[in-house]
Parts: C-alpha cells; sequence; structure tokens
C-alpha cells in the first residue's frame, strides 16, 4: 500500500489520544503504509514511537507554531506526505493552514470528544475560536469521529456536513505474550486468590464519575459484599476522593494508587474494570480490558455504550450509584456469570474492536480521499 501518512498531535502528556495514535501507526505500518508521527521533542508520545522504532517528526504547534505550518506544507507539497491526520484542535488549525498553502495532500482530522473544549468558551475567546473552527472546516477532506456519540454531537453543533464525518471506533493490539496471567499478577500484587477485585483506570476529574463509583461501592458495603477496589491514575479530584472514600467508611477497602508504570498487570488480576464516566466519547480502557478477558462494567451512554453492546459487558444507568451497585453485586456473587461476560467481551473486542480492523478501515478512508484525487 503506497502510501505515506503523519500523524500529529501535540501535547505533553500520555493519555488515551496518544495511546491511540500509536496503536494506529503500528496497525497503519503492518498494511505498508509509511507512517511518522508528529510530536513535541521530548514528549512521552515522542519517547513511546522512538521506543518502538517508529519514525518520529518533531513538531512544536505550542511554541514554534509558524515552523510547524512550514514543516507539514513542505512535506506536503513535496510529496513525502500525501495524507496529514491531525488529532486535536490546535494541529488541526495548523494542518488546514498547511493544507491550504501547499495545494496537494489530504487533510484528515479525528474528533476524540464529544464537547470538545472551544464548546465551552464565551464572548471574545467563544467567537475566535468559532472563527478558526470555520477556517478549519473549509480544508478539512475528512472528520472522522471516534464513536457514534461524537459524530451525533458534531452534527447536532453543525461542525460540518453529514457526508464528511465517518465513524472509525478505536481498537486496541492483542496483549503482549510477555504480559503474566491472571494467577502470576496476582501473586505479584499480593492479591489474594479468591479476593474481588475492581480496577478503576481513569484520570481522577470530575467528567470520569469516581463519585458515582464511590457511592456505589459503600452501598455494596452495607450489603456485606466482600471486595477491594483499586483507583489507577492521578488527577485533581484525589484529595477529594480520598477524604469521601473516608467519610464512608472505605478507607480499608479502596486504594488510590496513582499513575502505574504497568497498569496491564492490575488489569490482568482484577475480577472487572468499572468505568464510571457519565458520558465518555470512547472509552480506551474497556477494549483494553475486553481483550484481556475482563469483564467489563461501563455507563450506558456515549462510547461505552457502542463498545459494551448487548452482551460484551455490564451497563448501567448513568450516574446512578444504586444501579452500579446493584450490577457490581451480580459481578461480585457469581463468578461463572461473571466469567461469562469476560468471554463474551473478548471476542466482540476480537470482532470488532482490534487495532487491525481499525487501521484497516482508517487506510480505506486515506485511500478513497486519495483516490478522489485530493492529493493533487
Amino acid at each position: 500500500m503506497a502510501m505515506r501518512v503523519l500523524l500529529w498531535t501535540d501535547s505533553d502528556c500520555f493519555a488515551g489520544t496518544e495511546r491511540h495514535c500509536c496503536d494506529l501507526a503500528d496497525g497503519l505500518r503492518q498494511l505498508g503504509v509509511e507512517v511518522s508521527v508528529g510530536c513535541r521533542e521530548g514528549s512521552p508520545l515522542a519517547q513511546r514511537v522512538f521506543a518502538a522504532g517508529g519514525a518520529v517528526e518533531l513538531l512544536d504547534a505550542s511554541r514554534f507554531p509558524m515552523a510547524s505550518i512550514g514543516r507539514v506544507q513542505e512535506l506536503m507539497r513535496s510529496g513525502a506526505v500525501d495524507v496529514v491526520h491531525a488529532h486535536n484542535g490546535v494541529t488541526a488549525f495548523l494542518s488546514a493552514i498547511a493544507r491550504r498553502n501547499s495545494r496537494r495532500g489530504a487533510l484528515v482530522v479525528s474528533q476524540h470528544f464529544i464537547s470538545p473544549a472551544r464548546v465551552g468558551r464565551r464572548g471574545l475567546k467563544k467567537w475566535i475560536t468559532n472563527l478558526v473552527h470555520k477556517f478549519t472546516e473549509r480544508y478539512v477532506d475528512q472528520w472522522v469521529a471516534v464513536s457514534n456519540a461524537v459524530r451525533d454531537a458534531m452534527l447536532a453543533r453543525e461542525d460540518t456536513d453529514s457526508s464528511k464525518v465517518k465513524v472509525v471506533h478505536n481498537g486496541v493490539p492483542p496483549p503482549d505474550s510477555s504480559e503474566p496471567d491472571r494467577e502470576a499478577s496476582r501473586a505479584m500484587l499480593s492479591i489474594g486468590r479468591d479476593e474481588r477485585l475492581l480496577l478503576c483506570v481513569a484520570r481522577l476529574e470530575p467528567e470520569k464519575g469516581h463519585v458515582t463509583m464511590l457511592n456505589a461501592l459503600s452501598m455494596l458495603q452495607s450489603e456485606r459484599c466482600a471486595f477491594r477496589a483499586v483507583f489507577l491514575g492521578g488527577g485533581s479530584l484525589r484529595r477529594s476522593l480520598e477524604a469521601q472514600a473516608q467519610a464512608l467508611g472505605l478507607s480499608w477497602r479502596v486504594e488510590f494508587l496513582g499513575q502505574q508504570e504497568n497498569p496491564n498487570v492490575w488489569m490482568r488480576a482484577a475480577d472487572a474494570l468499572v468505568l464510571s464516566s457519565p458520558l465518555e466519547p470512547f472509552g480506551l480502557v474497556l477494549p483494553e480490558a475486553m481483550s484481556r478477558g475482563v469483564a467489563v462494567v461501563a455507563a450506558n451512554a456515549g462510547g461505552p455504550q457502542e463498545i459494551v453492546g448487548k452482551d460484551g459487558g455490564i451497563l448501567f444507568f448513568p450516574g446512578d450509584a444504586r444501579d452500579l451497585a446493584r450490577k457490581l453485586f451480580g459481578v461480585l456473587e457469581d463468578p461463572e456469570s461473571l466469567r461469562e461476560v469476560a468471554e463474551k467481551g473478548r471476542n466482540r473486542w476480537a470482532s470488532l474492536f482490534h487495532s487491525r480492523a481499525m487501521a484497516q478501515k482508517m487506510a480505506d478512508v486515506y485511500l478513497t480521499l486519495m483516490a478522489n484525487g485530493l492529493r493533487n
């Protein structure tokens, strides 16, 4: 597949979007696509791509926007890049300028959020960002939404025409064969063989719904249901959530462990992974758990609703701690049913949310644009 693609995002962290870029780059390379990842020098994303032996294009959209535009414009004009695929608002805008000036190549932009940052702006900032979006929209050849929920929100805001939006669900690769299995993971983490472990992997921020989960755990405890809950991830709410856990009498059952070097060991050891966000645009951690044969519990809204489907996991009413507690109680009290849910989830990941399928669908988007003559 003779095609050259630049994936571009500008961030100084490594979260869902950055993991997605790594997985997409790997999947495209396996299809024979020549891929480079545009990112800041020294960023976590650059380090991950370098470590994996991938190609990095050093672009600093925040500090050196004009130089970044010039470099991307040069890559497009010379034919060194056929498609620029931007993954956040800043890189989308700068790519649009480069696309306009180069008059060559195609521009694809992924929307990873149901409500991007510009939606909440007011006054002059809102007016400026709306102008920026209108300019960007003129030069975007294809928008990609990571879920139907994201696409529907884009169309409701009239961000673009429906003909320019395609849904390509995120996908994750199979677990590394070197990962320890459940028994070995539990031994490494000093978790008892019969101990029931609930895992939550999410930033400790308001939109992730941790308060709902803690209230549900309190209800479980009142039903004398034995469990241990571990929260992985950092964020601004850590102290307040720890205080809430203490006030609910959960301190001896709940642990906040912050960022972990290898969260997959915890995932392997868990009985279930819980994502309590009331409206998640996708929820990459869900297919990551499903691929490892771990049952997932998530809110029945947004991306998780699409990922879990009818039988790929367990869904609860968003923001409803009582419903979540009821669903978790069923998970913990019926191990056989839990195993069945986990197996169905793994099958659903393999058929719908494997990184190979994601890469092929994205490559088809690129090829369609090129076939339509947008590289000239």
